[in-house]
């Protein structure tokens, strides 16, 4: 399958949550593996069914920056 595509970060307001969002990859998916970095920190990863067009990653660490 192709990536995934229009991929976006949202917050909300919220300062310990990021919601993470993308369009559906084209061709036959099983899952999406959505991983969440903080350079120098393990990885937090959330492994989402095929359908799914976002995740919600909670108690992160305000004013820091991470990755998708």
């Amino acid at each position: 399958p192709a990536a995934v595509s229009n991929l976006r970060v949202e917050n909300n307001g919220n300062q310990n949550t990021l919601r993470v969002l993308w369009d559906k990859a084209s061709g036959d998916v099983d899952s999406y593996l959505v991983s969440l970095t903080l350079p120098g920190s393990n990885s937090i990863e959330k492994a989402m069914s095929a359908n799914s067009t976002d995740v919600v990653f909670d108690n992160l660490s305000p004013g820091k920056t991470y990755q998708v």
